[in-house]
């Protein structure tokens, strides 16, 4: 009995990691504007996710805001450099992303879209809607309860 017990539980976690994914951040440059999209690597939006911008060389959070429904969000970048944009859930999901604006962004140059950054380091990974996370959710449930009470049955 205690082989279906242990079955039952790495079942549990690995259908429990499944539903986990990261947060990919794309940028779009729109001077004087940076567009940060915050999408789930399983393609919905991040919505009301805290972001955190911090501007070259800044040790204090230039800008903290919430992403839209949709989640994006919009700042208004003041100086050339490296800026770095910082996205979390509050659910464990994050990501990171850097932005390198020059001279020409601050002069009205044209839009140009960065490429896609990849998680974060240490994000798990997965794809999929989100509806996926409520069945996970489910069958995460159930098989708690199905090992409980085979744990109950086995002890009387």
């Amino acid at each position: 009995m205690s082989h279906i017990c242990l079955h039952a539980l790495l079942s549990i976690s690995i259908l429990a990691g499944g539903g986990r994914h990261g947060v990919e951040i794309r940028t779009e440059l729109q001077p004087p504007v940076v567009l940060a999209f915050a999408p789930y690597s399983g393609g919905g939006p991040l919505a009301s996710g805290d972001i955190r911008i911090m501007a070259p060389a800044g040790e204090e959070p230039y800008q903290t805001g919430k992403t839209d429904p949709n989640g994006v969000f919009a700042f208004r970048p003041d100086a050339a450099g490296i800026w770095q944009i910082e996205v979390d859930d509050g659910m464990g999901h994050h990501g990171g992303h850097e932005i390198t604006l020059d001279a020409s962004f601050f002069e009205g140059a044209a839009a140009t879209p960065e490429t896609p950054a990849g998680e974060e380091a240490g994000d798990a990974t997965g794809s999929g809607p989100p509806w996926t996370q409520v069945i996970l959710g489910v069958v995460l449930i159930l098989g708690l309860t199905v090992v409980a009470y085979v744990f109950k049955t086995t002890r009387a």
